[in-house]
């Protein structure tokens, strides 16, 4: 369940937790009080439609997407559509003409940036340097063994944004002059491949750089936020090294974009590996299954040791290596301001479901009251922290919820001085 009101940008949803901790009749979206009463209780079940169309020549149908039909144009629900079947069948009774590729714009077609040029050169020389291996490995000429064509690698979306710092967590550490935004550019790295025709978006990569006028602890990193995938690559084989050569290409995109990062001077880059929810990926297809947390960090820690051998990256650890074994400082001196804050990442949603513990605990014990919460910091995490100071308890319930690490976030990986 979940309440929400307004429409398209000015919708607003609130989950059952924060609407019943919103004290009073309001509650704040974008600094904005909206009493509740206006707000409506709705059930997060509704399923998303497929569109359909039908072939005004055989009358088959459809779905929209995989027939190419651009619904959006189909002003009136006039415009004509003739199948696949159809068409073909006309163009060898000389009935219609098929257009020159020159008249349709494809991936290759989009604008090219400097990074997405890095990335494809680099794709492309390596490439053509496994098709030789193998090659020579089985005795065969470079012509007589598969290899990947077609692939078109663009930025497709790159955005100057600001992350605005949540409240609360400002509240804690304001003596750390932590800072209220941190600047940085979203950009969304798209890899296609052409088939049977068809222009086919097989891989996705979004990313966020803070540069060097976001301030500490995200100054010049970088924070790949999300990646996927289709399984839809051709040629369906396995590269020299033993793994596919769909996951070779995805390795190679990968370090192509760390190593531009690199050049560019960023000096660390945090990759999120936790799997998708149900739902959630690209596009689920019946010969994918989904990624297992554990394969993914295998996965990812593969791509990192090709990386490290290039010396693109010289330094792997983790969130809690890195920050809490590794700092050469006193446990009870490192504060949770220390950890990167980005958008949508698992940390900053965290840290005020934690605030907000804190806060009832603090109230509970100035009412001497007993406050009910799933999680409560413990005994043993209060004298860990040995002070009485919010921040300080932040990082003892870091410490008293974790299993093995404080974070819980074994998947989540840095690499450190790129």
């Amino acid at each position: 369940m979940y309440y929400t009101m307004g429409a398209g940008d000015t919708r607003h949803c609130f989950c059952t937790p924060c609407y019943n901790e919103a004290r009073g009749d309001t509650i704040v979206a974008d600094r904005t009080p909206i009493p509740k009463t206006r707000l409506e209780k709705k059930k997060n079940d509704e399923e998303t439609e497929e569109w359909w169309v039908q072939c005004d020549k055989c009358e088959a149908w459809q779905h929209q997407i995989c027939a190419l039909f651009n619904g959006r144009r189909n002003d009136g629900g006039q415009a004509e559509y003739t199948c696949r079947n159809c068409y073909i069948t006309e163009v060898e009774r000389g009935e219609r003409k098929t257009l020159p590729q020159s008249a349709a714009l494809g991936a290759k077609d989009l604008p090219r940036t400097i990074l997405s040029d890095h990335i494809e050169q680099r794709l492309s020389r390596k490439l053509k340097q496994e098709r030789q291996e193998r090659a020579r490995v089985q005795g065969k000429s470079f012509d007589d063994v598969p290899g990947a064509e077609s692939l078109v690698v663009r930025v497709v979306s790159s955005v100057d944004k600001k992350l605005e710092v949540k409240q609360r967590f400002l509240e804690i550490f304001r003596e750390e002059n932590y800072p209220t935004e941190f600047p940085y550019k979203s950009k969304v790295v798209l890899l296609f491949q052409k088939i049977e025709g068809a222009e086919v978006c097989l891989f996705g990569m979004y990313v966020q750089e803070f540069g060097s006028e976001a301030h500490f602890p995200n100054q010049r990193c970088v924070y790949l936020s999300y990646l996927d995938s289709v399984k839809y690559f051709r040629p369906d084989i396995k590269a020299v090294t033993g793994e596919a050569l769909r996951t070779f290409v995805y390795h190679e995109i990968l370090i192509g974009y760390l190593e531009h990062c690199k050049k560019r001077g960023f000096t660390s880059c945090y990759i999120w590996a936790c799997p998708p929810l149900k739902g959630r990926s690209i596009y689920c297809i019946a010969i994918q299954k989904s990624r297992k947390r554990q394969n993914l960090t295998n996965t990812g820690n593969g791509m990192l040791r090709k990386a490290a051998k290039e010396n693109v990256v010289v330094a792997l650890t983790d969130l809690y290596d890195h920050f809490f074994i590794s700092s050469g400082e006193c446990k009870e001196k490192v504060t949770a301001a220390r950890l990167p804050y980005f958008e949508g990442d698992y940390w900053p949603g965290a840290a005020e479901d934690l605030i907000c513990q804190l806060i009832q605990e603090e109230d509970g014990r100035k009412q001497n009251k007993k406050v009910s919460t799933e999680k409560t910091i413990t005994k043993r995490a209060r004298k860990a922290s040995g002070q009485a100071d919010l921040s300080e308890l932040l990082f003892a319930l870091l410490y008293s919820n974790g299993i093995g690490h404080p974070l819980g976030l074994q998947p989540v990986q840095r690499l450190s001085d790129l």
